[in-house]
């Protein structure tokens, strides 16, 4: 999610400071990409990080921090059993493994591949 935080509070405590005025993004945080992709496909798989409490583990982070999307697909692994209730909507919410599609474009295998 991308945002950006009001530049005057309500609450008679005048202006925000000048760094909240930057664009934010909410992120969610994904184990590190290994030293060597699967060698099946060629790419990498990741897994959500969670919080002591289950929670996906995120943060609120300057957008300038972002250096690019990717796209991620969920990792079926070899039993290749798809859950009938992952739809677009939710799978990102309903899986937490996962594969980096360094195939998408060329930047994406340049800088992921």
């Amino acid at each position: 999610m991308i945002f950006k935080l009001p530049e005057v509070m309500d609450y008679g405590l005048g202006p925000t400071p000048s760094s909240w005025t930057a664009p934010l993004a909410y992120v969610e945080w994904y184990t590190g990409l290994k030293s060597a992709a699967e060698p099946v496909h060629n790419m990498y798989s990741i897994k959500k990080l969670y919080c002591t409490d289950h929670t996906p583990s995120g943060s609120v982070i300057p957008l300038t921090s972002i250096r690019q999307s990717c796209m991620l697909f969920p990792a079926f692994g070899y039993n290749k059993v798809i859950d009938p209730t992952w739809t677009t909507d939710n799978v990102l919410d309903s899986c937490s493994s996962f594969l980096v599609n360094n195939w998408q474009n060329m930047y994406s295998y340049k800088t992921i591949w």
